[in-house]
């Protein structure tokens, strides 16, 4: 809804800026917007959800320009797009077609070099390919943490991994606090998973809570690597957490939002990169961060 309503404003207010600062002003827009979406994505932890950028995503000759900028360089591009067509809106017919001209130019060129990277398929002649399945329960997070639930829900993603083992891949991936418990600190919900990945034979890497008792307690979002003997091989703790959403941000000093988060999970963030061993290959976890955004990181 935030996002909604930041784009909503940026919109009508492309027409304001013009009426006010002329074409100088819209030029600055792009680089603005850039700055804003930067800001958002570092500052009290970080909150890169839906930038601009992702609305390429399903257009990939014109994603292949996030390898070389990130997704704030596609993001430039659509706001340029966007200023040059508000500029052509407003201006006199014989001085819409320059910004336009540009506009296309930029387009086509940005799409014409992705086009080429994808036809000439360079990250996919290299290296030794893995065959992974991906696995995805679709749980309600209403129903996440009902305890009539728990059973159901574990037997679901079981279900699913023996039907993805029988396509033979190398490696199966749950989603991120996939399981409706602490993994290491429920002995039975633990055995059932590494029974199926001692089953199968198949390295499961699934995200999980992780509980540390020490002088005092810490909670982690973390991924967990299970061998094929069902042992843990590896253990990530979750660096980048989702600010107001895994951990409040200064709560000390921002006591009086405590009310309003009351539901916000208090993890601990981690501090060191793990990388898995699979097959021969080494892969780290990647967020998608609820489907909006692939900028944090954990499965």
């Amino acid at each position: 809804a935030e996002d909604g309503i930041r784009d909503s404003v940026a919109s009508r207010g492309l027409g304001d800026v013009y009426k006010r600062q002329g074409l100088y002003g819209l030029m600055l827009f792009p680089p603005v917007w850039v700055a804003t979406e930067l800001a958002r994505a570092h500052f009290f932890g970080g909150f890169p959800w839906v930038l601009l950028g992702y609305s390429q995503t399903t257009v990939l000759p014109v994603a292949q320009l996030a390898s070389v900028f990130g997704v704030y360089g596609l993001s430039a591009v659509v706001a340029f797009v966007n200023a040059s067509l508000v500029y052509a809106m407003y201006e006199v017919r014989w001085r819409r077609v320059a910004p336009l001209i540009l506009a296309l130019v930029s387009v086509l060129g940005v799409a014409a070099w992705g086009e080429y990277r994808i036809a000439s398929k360079a990250l996919l002649v290299n290296g030794r390919p893995i065959r992974v399945a991906l696995i995805q329960g679709n749980i309600s997070q209403a129903d996440k943490w009902n305890l009539n639930m728990r059973e159901s829900i574990l037997d679901t993603y079981l279900l699913m991994t023996r039907a993805a083992a029988r396509h033979d891949p190398q490696l199966i991936v749950w989603p991120e606090s996939s399981t409706p418990f602490s993994f290491e600190a429920d002995y039975s919900g633990a055995t059932a998973v590494r029974d199926v990945v001692r089953e199968t034979g198949i390295p499961i890497l699934l995200g999980s809570d992780q509980l540390e008792i020490a002088s005092e307690v810490k909670y982690y979002n973390a991924a967990f690597l299970l061998g094929p003997s069902g042992e843990t091989e590896a253990v990530y703790r979750k660096i980048h957490l989702v600010p107001f959403g895994e951990f409040v941000p200064f709560r000390k000093l921002l006591f009086f939002v405590e009310p309003l988060v009351e539901g916000v999970a208090d993890f601990s963030a981690g501090s060191v990169p793990v990388v898995f061993p699979v097959e021969g290959h080494s892969i780290s976890t990647v967020s998608y961060t609820h489907l909006t955004l692939p900028t944090s990181d954990l499965v």
